[in-house]
């Protein structure tokens, strides 16, 4: 599936994943945005759109902050650590 993902896309779930385990929560458009270097939200919003189609990620439409990972599980009793999971 990886494999599907142009460098932008690829660095936004990286981003993601990596927002994740650091803070526990997802990050908004804006910190992706800032997370990797790009200047325009709505090319952001576009990504997303395309990770969901491709089901890497999910996330509520117009909600803040609920990007979940597909392809992440938690690992580590009470620890924020991301290992990916093959399906």
């Amino acid at each position: 599936m990886r494999d599907e993902l142009g460098e932008k896309e690829e660095r936004i779930y990286d981003f993601i994943a990596d927002f994740i385990s650091k803070n526990a929560y997802s990050p908004s458009i804006r910190e992706i945005a800032e997370g990797c270097s790009m200047s325009n939200l709505a090319q952001v919003r576009t990504k997303l759109r395309r990770l969901r189609r491709l089901g890497m990620i999910d996330y509520k439409d117009q909600q803040p902050r609920t990007i979940t990972l597909i392809r992440y599980s938690l690992t580590e009793k009470g620890k924020e650590v991301l290992r990916r999971t093959r399906l």
